[in-house]
């Protein structure tokens, strides 16, 4: 009887934890590229992270020396908003974002603005630039 108070109480606290994070992160961003604003889903954050990690970590690996290691809190939400506006990489410059549609590039940026660092804030989580 004990273990299963334990383990309920885990699963409590686990679930309350989850929550607390989805409510505070940001549910929305302006595009500057689309100059649109983009409601952040759970979906949209999946298929961003699967291009986040077949398409950015083969290069921006700590294995790959010629590219920065990147995760995605490497940068603030709005820098990584910058980074897809502006497409001042070095991958952006040669080509290589050119794979990617353009739908493919705003999930991938909804998932990065979403999970970037600081982005836990409960005081500006409906804001949208």
């Amino acid at each position: 009887m004990k273990r299963k108070k334990i383990v309920l109480l885990t699963v409590t606290c686990s679930l309350a934890v989850f929550l607390a994070r989805a409510q505070a992160t940001p549910t929305k961003r302006y595009d500057e590229t689309t100059k649109t604003c983009r409601t952040l889903t759970m979906e949209n954050d999946l298929r961003g992270y699967q291009v986040f990690r077949e398409f950015c970590k083969e290069c921006h690996s700590r294995k790959n020396e010629q590219a920065k290691f990147l995760y995605s809190e490497s940068k603030m939400p709005n820098a990584w908003n910058r980074v897809f506006f502006k497409k001042y990489p070095e991958c952006a410059k040669n080509g290589a974002w050119d794979q990617l549609t353009l739908e493919d590039q705003l999930k991938l940026n909804d998932y990065l603005f979403r999970t970037g660092a600081g982005s836990y804030d409960p005081n500006n989580a409906n804001d949208c630039g």
